[in-house]
């Protein structure tokens, strides 16, 4: 499995069609926008590759997105996220913020495909997204994974090898 990174757009120096505004990094960093650009460089990376399907990975926000890009695009084949906030409005109000109003939220859109590998993981100390807003983005139960003495920063990093050896075996068994 060959891997390439895709960023959010309007960080990482990187522009977008219309020109970056603060409401793509702030109420609407989930929006239609935002999602379809995302969707888009995700085709041109599977042209450019010439690979059939994609697996998203997403940590924080980033697997919010992902969430939001295997629904729109069917080449998904799997979906895996860290920590990612998948009911926007119930984190919104968790804090007690106001509402991303621009942004769209996997807790307000139909579950993913069966077909469609899942896998979620949430911290059993994290305070910024705990695991009820990650299980709050109609996920199976089974898909979740939370793993007690991690918080929304703390040692993510140690677990990335055993993530991505588990989506080398799932990417397998879908074939």
């Amino acid at each position: 499995m060959s891997r390439s990174c895709l960023g959010r757009p309007c960080y990482h120096g990187l522009a977008m069609t219309p020109p970056c505004v603060p409401a793509l990094w702030t109420d609407a960093r989930y929006s239609e926008a935002v999602v379809a650009s995302l969707a888009a460089a995700g085709r041109r990376l599977l042209t450019m590759t010439g690979h059939k399907e994609i697996v998203w990975l997403g940590y924080s926000g980033g697997g919010t997105l992902a969430m939001l890009l295997a629904a729109r695009m069917p080449e998904t084949a799997g979906v895996v996220t860290v920590a990612a906030n998948l009911d926007v409005e119930g984190w919104a109000e968790l804090h007690g913020q106001s509402r991303l109003a621009g942004s769209l939220s996997p807790a307000r859109r139909p579950p993913l495909p069966a077909r469609i590998y899942q896998r979620h993981y949430a911290g059993g100390r994290d305070r910024v997204v705990p695991p009820g807003i990650v299980a709050g983005g109609e996920i199976l139960p089974e898909t979740l994974r939370v793993i007690p003495e991690y918080d929304h920063t703390c040692c993510w990093v140690e677990l990335w090898p055993r993530v991505l050896e588990e989506v080398e075996r799932a990417a397998g068994a879908l074939r």
